[in-house]
């Protein structure tokens, strides 16, 4: 302890008191350890045991068996998403490819949506939480919004043109139809490099110089911004007002939009991030930098567990909802699952020879996406 942290009068304190005042320091240290190793120990268990998740039902070792997979884009997929489809919630992909394109699915693998997005690799796709909303960010340093449905015109309030946002009518010529209502907004400088819609009307941005922006689509507008000065790997929801960056500096950042400027979590894994994911519980992220994993306790900001592997740099993983289960794509084309409580690689489910560009979890279902432009879905066998 340096001599700046003593209280004032300690100089003048006689040695019985001296010794009353360390021995109250020490105690307060340990019973701050005693707390931070039971949030260490009991966190994950607790993240684990409080679930209706279906994978709940299958225990750790459970195999999985894969559809067969669908040619659905001619050059590299680059980037997907999951997301429930309308009233209904019916699960759907969207996928966008090296091409241009963005392209949504159904579970079962039928095309029903197609957009040709323009000139610039996607490199970040989501979808609003009605799924009528499509978000594309890329290297065309803007975001592209396409309605699923009439989502966008309704959202402009607007039944007739003209519209609060510029329309653009594009005829696909490889899908033979004219594009939804399209609203684009520029704002980032630089390329897209991660998208997340907190509701179905605000989503933020991030992108490769740092910027950080959030939008509202329903007024066309950019409401806010945080700026770092390093790029941004990857950007995840968790709540309607909160949500996390992954940064090439190795910080994990939670933000509140309600706190200007401002970041509310900072946590330093040294090692660049390239994804970040909310565990269901809000309490914990999961990060993935090359081969590793990380679970982080937001509560302790710290270091939960951290998971190694030797199959190569993890390209993307996804989490179920009960927390039990991870499922890691690697860019030497291996799809393997982690036991995430008990820190044990089990099951290889897939050996694609091609770097897997995204893996999502979303029910009883995993979707991987690679490089050679095809789609599977796996299921518990």
């Amino acid at each position: 302890m340096s001599t700046d942290e003593l209280p004032d009068d300690y100089i003048g304190l006689s040695l019985v008191e001296k010794k009353e005042y360390v021995d109250t320091l020490d105690s307060e240290v340990n019973e701050l350890s005693k707390m931070l190793n039971e949030i260490r120990a009991n966190s994950p268990k607790n993240l684990l045991s409080k679930t209706n998740s279906p994978f709940i039902r299958y225990p750790p070792g459970y195999k999985f068996k894969s559809s067969a997979p669908m040619k659905i884009q001619k050059q590299k997929i680059l980037t997907m998403c999951t997301f429930y489809q309308g009233t209904d919630r019916n699960v759907s992909v969207a996928t966008a490819s090296q091409d241009g394109t963005a392209v949504c699915w159904d579970a079962s693998g039928l095309k029903y949506e197609a957009f040709r997005i323009g000139k610039g690799n996607l490199m970040s796709v989501s979808a609003n939480q009605s799924g009528r909303v499509l978000a594309t960010g890329g290297l065309n340093c803007a975001l592209d919004f396409y309605s699923i449905g009439e989502e966008l015109k309704r959202l402009s309030a607007d039944p007739e043109p003209p519209f609060a946002f510029p329309k653009q009518t594009i005829v696909d010529t490889e899908y033979g139809r004219p594009a939804q209502f399209r609203l684009t907004l520029a704002g980032p400088t630089s390329a897209v490099t991660g998208l997340a819609f907190l509701d179905d009307v605000k989503i933020v941005s991030g992108s490769q110089d740092g910027g950080i922006n959030v939008f509202d689509i329903s007024e066309a507008v950019k409401i806010m911004d945080f700026q770092e000065q390093v790029p941004i790997n990857h950007i995840d929801n968790g709540t309607e007002y909160v949500f996390c960056s992954a940064g090439q500096d190795g910080y994990l950042k939670v933000w509140d939009i309600r706190r200007k400027h401002e970041e509310v979590i900072s946590i330093n894994t040294s090692t660049p991030l390239s994804k970040a994911l909310f565990m269901s519980e809000g309490h914990s992220i999961m990060t993935s930098a090359l081969n590793n994993l990380f679970l982080m306790d937001l509560r302790s900001s710290s270091t939960l567990e951290t998971y190694q592997s030797n199959l190569g740099i993890v390209s993307d993983f996804s989490i179920s909802k009960s927390g039990r289960l991870a499922v890691c794509g690697f860019d030497s084309g291996i799809i393997h699952s982690l036991d995430v409580l008990e820190n044990r690689w089990v099951n290889l489910i897939d050996n694609r020879k091609d770097v897997i560009s995204g893996v999502s979890i979303i029910e009883d279902k995993v979707f991987c996406s690679s490089w050679d432009g095809l789609l599977k879905s796996y299921s518990p066998e």
